[in-house]
């Protein structure tokens, strides 16, 4: 592992893993990850105002290069520029590792952890924030926040071109048992008290359980644990994203060899803990 980082302390760290490799190709276009993975982070950098958020992107092995993307995608080396800390992996570790490796460096206060195919909106980030500072009571108390989805459209071409999005339905409506892996935010104290949990429990003090192969079921853990220290995971519905999914998993040919043996690793896990 190789880290570039600038010492920038802020309120907020935001965790982002990317994958590109050649050949990620879809509905939208050649390098469709890379280009909505490039939209995605023009859009966080243009609505998230700066003082607020630390960025932290982990490499996770990409393999792309200039010459395999069109020449209206910005450069390669612009995306990994945009860090405030740039971790550079060998080989893909995984999502749970690569995330790991990210949190394991935050210095705010809270950690958002984010996907990049998901586009954002003005306002997001304090949306988030929210109902860990605000004096709403909340009973159980807040453990992890998650925004909504956006409705409006399925399609990532139609969403870039909304600089407003409908926030009229169900706001200031918080609700609890939410799951949404691809975009959350949490304080660090919480985290640590999970790493502390798998530490007790795996030997090791991660906060994703790195037993789960390359991506798709770690976050179901964490928000049982969440619950399990007494806490709760909430949506809120005073920010929606868009969330394309499956850009960079979608792409791997035998994912469901990993997804099933993750299933069954959680499913083992739960049954464990007695948990439904």
């Amino acid at each position: 592992m190789n880290k570039f980082e600038k010492n920038i302390p802020k309120k907020v760290s935001i965790v982002m893993p990317a994958w590109f490799i050649p050949g990620m190709n879809g509905k939208y276009r050649e390098s469709e990850t890379y280009w909505l993975a490039s939209e995605c982070l023009k859009k966080l950098i243009e609505r998230t105002p700066k003082e607020f958020y630390e960025l932290i992107i982990v490499d996770n092995g990409s393999t792309l290069a200039d010459k395999d993307i069109a020449p209206d995608l910005p450069s390669l080396k612009w995306y990994w520029s945009q860090a405030d800390i740039l971790i550079r992996n060998q080989n893909n570790l995984g999502f749970a590792i690569a995330c790991n490796q990210a949190i394991n460096l935050a210095k705010g206060r809270y950690v958002i952890c984010i996907n990049n195919d998901i586009l954002v909106w003005e306002g997001w980030i304090d949306a988030l924030l929210e109902p860990f500072e605000s004096e709403i009571t909340f009973t159980p108390p807040v453990g992890v926040v998650m925004p909504a989805l956006m409705k409006e459209t399925r399609d990532a071409r139609e969403a870039l071109k909304m600089e407003k999005i409908d926030l009229t339905k169900n706001h200031d409506v918080f609700g609890d048992g939410a799951e949404f892996g691809s975009c959350w935010i949490a304080k660090k104290e919480l985290i640590d008290k999970i790493k502390e949990m798998n530490k007790q429990e795996l030997g090791e003090s991660t906060f994703y359980d790195e037993n789960f192969l390359l991506g798709m079921g770690e976050d179901r853990k964490v928000w049982q644990q969440v619950r399990m220290l007494g806490y709760q995971t909430y949506r809120t519905h005073n920010t929606r994203v868009f969330h394309q999914g499956n850009m960079s998993l979608g792409k791997i040919p035998d994912r469901k060899k990993y997804t099933f043996a993750n299933r069954e690793y959680l499913a083992k896990w739960k049954q464990k803990h007695n948990l439904v």
